[in-house]
C-alpha cells in the first residue's frame, strides 16, 4: 500500500475522529472523502449503524464527550457505511471495547463484507475476535513466522 486512495478506507487503533464535528457529522466524513452528496437515506443509514454500536443517544455530541470505546466504535461506523471503498483495513479496531461490544462490531463487519463484497483485512490480538470473524485467519509467531 502506498499512500491513500479512495479505493481503501483504514479504521485506526487510535482514534481519528474530527474534534469540531458531531458524532453524526464525523461518520458521514467518509462521503466526503469519496466526492459523494449525502442524501437522507445515507444519512439515515449512518444512523441506523450508529443506533447499532450504541451510540444513537450521541449522535449530537462531539467526540471528546465520549468514552473511548464509544470514539473507538464511532470510527468504526465510518468503515461500516462505506459501500463504495474496495478494501477495508481495521487496525485493532475493538482494543478499548468489552467483549459484548466486540461481537457486536464482528457482526456488522461480516454483515457489511457479504453485503458488498469488500475486502476486509483486520489486525487483531484478541482469539475471541478473530474466532467471530468468518473468513482467513494467519496469525504470526513470536518469531514472526505465519503460523
Amino acid at each position: 500500500v502506498r499512500g491513500t486512495s479512495p479505493h481503501m478506507h483504514m479504521v485506526h487503533q487510535h482514534y481519528t475522529s474530527f474534534p469540531w464535528l458531531n458524532v453524526l457529522d464525523n461518520t458521514l466524513m467518509v462521503y466526503k472523502g469519496h466526492k459523494v452528496k449525502v442524501t437522507s437515506e445515507m444519512r439515515q443509514g449512518a444512523i441506523n449503524i450508529l443506533t447499532e454500536l450504541g451510540l444513537g443517544e450521541h449522535l449530537k455530541k462531539n467526540p471528546h464527550q465520549l468514552s473511548g470505546g464509544q470514539d473507538q466504535r464511532l470510527s468504526i461506523a465510518s468503515a461500516l457505511i462505506n459501500d463504495m471503498s474496495s478494501v477495508i483495513l481495521y487496525d485493532e479496531m475493538t482494543s478499548a471495547l468489552d467483549e459484548e461490544n466486540d461481537f457486536i462490531v464482528s457482526r456488522l463487519i461480516e454483515e457489511h463484507q457479504r453485503r458488498t463484497g469488500n475486502i476486509c483485512i483486520i489486525i487483531t490480538h484478541e482469539d475471541h475476535v478473530a474466532r467471530a470473524l468468518n473468513g482467513h485467519v494467519v496469525e504470526f509467531t513470536k518469531e514472526w513466522r505465519i503460523r
